[in-house]
């Protein structure tokens, strides 16, 4: 490679009308016939470029014949300027090998080199990666100044490991708002509910990191992120390696770095302003009572050690260990059994047994089996008192004649959905029937003639027929099971173990028998289209 100045070099072109090129054996000038309507190049604007390049014993006569003839030839205007001292050209990198800088110097009489030079000196240099294509420019134009030339690219580390919560624990103890804005202090948001196999937490995993590079091409490996280890708290589980999922429904707690899942609320007092209202996805107890306007929910069973008292609860199995003042709003609602000790102007619903240990004052129980009404006093005075399967009581009505009415074989959930079956299989079928009709229709129809619209046709009322047929299937099933169980209902029986007053009206499925005079120990039952009695046993 030639030193800087000793090869080619074209410089200081003005106008694209003429160039200098400086070469081994001398400095040759090329002077362009100017195009039209261009000024033609003068003289003293070649002699100020070969002043700016340090050209020296330049032949002046050449220069001006050179100009005059314009003929795009090389005119060989001054020797061989080789004993000029040449450009220093550093390259510097630092010692982390993330940056190099570019000075140029130019010692007195040199000239500037050209950009292929200064690129040839930064190659040798090693310097491979990062390079500014501006700098080089930049430091020819700017001798003895240090010009950032190339930069390296720091790896980029990877990000750590990230747990992602999908439940809002910072909602816990957050009141929830009204319509118009304002705090509703019967919603405190004290607990967070959850549902068994609800994804609590995901654990996002940690990156590789993208390498980085430095000015002489090295690879600079980047740091992985760092992993998390998930901990379980009590009844979470740990799925896929990443996620954190509720093993029972409850209310979601973290602590020490844990999300655990409790599944039963316990409330140490009573449900009132206090508490706010309980939606609880699993087991509820209250040591205290359920005071008027507030209300209890549960995925799982509800234990109240005190009384409802004109408030609503609703869950699995309801315990109220100290009975139901409703004050004729309170609602108690079971998918399977409530218990108490006694129920007084309160609406009380069942999908399996009532059982009450005292009395029922003027109120409205309804289960889907029993109703027993036992202990001390096992009195049924005012109301009404349905249940599919049997009522037992002590006493019914009052000797003052207060309107009673004991409905057994009466199941209103069950006559629900067998009318609401009913009225969805006659659907169907009518359904299948027209399918059907329009499939003899096009099977009538020669297919050779059947356009391709009649054919696409034919084909999805046979896909139609299929499933139709197999939902007709299931609801006939479904009905024969409804049928039987609405059959069973003709069973029911109202048994009293002491008296029966005047003022009571005994049901039985259809049939209906008001009592005029006082019975004792007597069980009403539905037989040959009548109600009938025999004695208790």
């Amino acid at each position: 490679m030639n030193p800087a100045g000793e090869r080619g070099e074209f410089v200081d072109v003005h106008n694209e009308m003429f160039s200098i090129e400086i070469r081994e054996e001398g400095v040759f000038l090329v002077v362009e016939a100017p195009t039209s309507g261009a000024t033609p190049v003068q003289v003293g604007q070649i002699v100020d470029a070969l002043n700016a390049q340090k050209v020296e014993d330049y032949n002046r006569a050449a220069v001006e014949a050179a100009v005059r003839s314009m003929s795009g030839e090389p005119v060989k205007i001054a020797e061989s300027q080789k004993s000029r001292p040449q450009a220093e050209i550093s390259v510097l990198v630092s010692r982390d090998r993330m940056e190099a800088f570019l000075q140029i110097d130019l010692p007195e009489g040199a000239r500037k080199p050209d950009a292929e030079t200064v690129m040839e000196k930064i190659d040798k240099s090693g310097v491979l990666f990062g390079l500014l294509p501006e700098s080089i420019d930049l430091a020819i134009r700017q001798p003895g100044l240090r010009i950032l030339c190339a930069k390296g690219q720091a790896a980029e580390n990877g990000q750590d490991a990230t747990i992602e919560y999908m439940v809002d624990l910072e909602r816990r103890g957050k009141p929830a708002e009204t319509i118009d804005g304002g705090v509703d202090f019967k919603n405190l948001g004290l607990y967070i509910n959850v549902e068994k196999g609800q994804v609590l937490a995901v654990k996002h995993l940690p990156g590789q990191g993208v390498e980085g590079y430095d000015v002489c091409g090295n690879s600079i490996p980047p740091r992985a992120g760092k992993d998390l280890v998930l901990h379980p708290g009590a009844n979470v589980l740990i799925e896929e390696d990443s996620k954190l999922v509720a093993a029972v429904s409850g209310t979601v707690t973290a602590a020490g770095g844990k999300l655990s899942v409790s599944p039963v609320l316990n409330i140490k007092s009573d449900v009132d302003l206090s508490t706010g209202n309980i939606d609880f996805a699993g087991d509820v107890v209250i040591n205290g009572s359920v005071q008027e306007g507030f209300s209890v929910r549960a995925g799982g069973n509800v234990d109240i050690a005190g009384m409802v008292s004109g408030g609503n609860v609703k869950g699995c199995n309801v315990t109220i260990r100290q009975g139901i003042l409703g004050l004729n709003k309170g609602l108690i609602e079971a998918s399977g059994t409530v218990v108490a000790k006694f129920v007084e102007n309160a609406r009380v619903t069942a999908d399996q047994d009532i059982l009450i240990n005292d009395v029922v004052l003027h109120s409205q129980l309804s289960a889907g089996k029993k109703v027993r009404v036992e202990g001390k006093r096992g009195q049924i005075v005012g109301g009404v008192i349905s249940a599919g399967d049997e009522i037992l009581a002590k006493s019914a009505g009052s000797s003052s004649a207060t309107p009673t009415e004991l409905q057994a074989g009466v199941n209103p959930k069950l006559r629900e959905a067998y009318l609401a079956m009913r009225k969805d299989l006659k659907a169907a079928e009518a359904s299948l029937d027209q399918l059907q009709k329009g499939l003899f229709t096009l099977r009538s129809i020669d297919k050779a003639k059947l356009p391709p619209e009649k054919q696409e046709l034919l084909l999805k009322i046979t896909r139609a027929q299929f499933s139709t047929m197999g939902q007709v299937e299931s609801m006939r099933k479904k009905m024969a099971e409804l049928e039987t169980a609405y059959e069973e209902l003709k069973g029911g029986q109202v048994k009293i173990s002491d008296y029966v007053y005047p003022g009571v009206k005994i049901v039985i499925g259809s049939l209906v028998k008001p009592i005029s005079e006082e019975y004792r120990f007597v069980v009403f039952y539905a037989d040959a289209g009548e109600i009938k009695f025999r004695p208790f046993k």
